[in-house]
């Protein structure tokens, strides 16, 4: 299965996390189509925390991560990428 469906809303491509073989996390990957088609945003569907751009490696080995801490990882890099910005 390719890792981006080509279904498209608003400009956008989806994948689920299942999708690219990462059971167990609820969400969707969301990738522009326009200007910024190299960085992805990860975003779970429990309370839909936005986590932070990312880049394909960088949202790959995240998700290595959250499979394992799951959504504590996922609220504190909410969390960081806020008072970052």
């Amino acid at each position: 299965m390719p890792l981006f469906s080509t279904l498209t809303k608003k400009g956008f491509a989806r994948t689920t996390l299942n999708e690219i073989g990462l059971r167990g996390i609820s969400g969707v990957i969301v990738t522009s189509t326009t200007t910024e088609n190299n960085l992805l945003w990860l975003i779970t569907t429990y309370r839909f925390y936005l986590v932070t751009k990312l880049t394909l490696l960088q949202v790959l080995l995240t998700y290595q991560t959250l499979k394992y801490s799951r959504l504590r990882y996922a609220k504190r890099i909410t969390r960081e990428c806020v008072l970052s910005n």
